[in-house]
């Protein structure tokens, strides 16, 4: 079991084509994520752990504006406090550090095995959405992460 904190955040990418989450780049991809993941949850033996903020880092290393969308959806937090999943403020179906709207995914989610009131499927899911959507499903935080966005935009020109 994880003992450390855990935080969260938000961010925007771009459109990708319907069956892209089924070839196989994709699926050894998504694997080695699950990888890492496993990996910060199961560092007991030498009692370290990472903040929540750390995990997104390095689980969206590929994507940082995923990194940026949960910075400005959940400040990297996935768990308050007390240890309740954190909910949308604005938004009661939107859960933990991606703000995943469990009304709009979360048939979806389930379906394809991801629990997003845990850090993991959490994330692993946006990185799902994210694929097949791009940042769309996060368009409400666009003004908190649009900098970001338009950074890396030219800095991939």
């Amino acid at each position: 079991m994880f003992t450390g904190i855990i935080i969260s955040s938000p961010l925007v990418g771009t459109m990708y084509g319907i069956g892209e989450m089924d070839k196989p780049e994709f699926q050894a991809e998504s694997h080695q994520k699950e990888k890492i993941v496993e990996k910060v949850y199961r560092r007991e033996e030498d009692n370290s752990s990472k903040t929540t903020e750390e995990v997104v880092r390095e689980y969206f290393s590929d994507i940082p504006m995923l990194v940026e969308v949960s910075r400005c959806e959940s400040t990297f937090r996935h768990y308050l406090e007390g240890g309740n999943v954190l909910k949308g403020l604005v938004n009661g179906s939107d859960i933990g550090v991606m703000q995943i709207n469990e009304y709009y995914h979360g048939r979806r989610a389930k379906e394809l095995g991801y629990d997003i009131y845990t850090l993991e499927g959490n994330m692993a899911y946006a990185r799902y959405l994210y694929k097949k959507q791009g940042l769309q499903p996060w368009r409400a935080s666009y003004p908190c992460w649009k900098a970001a966005y338009y950074g890396n935009e030219l800095a991939s020109k």
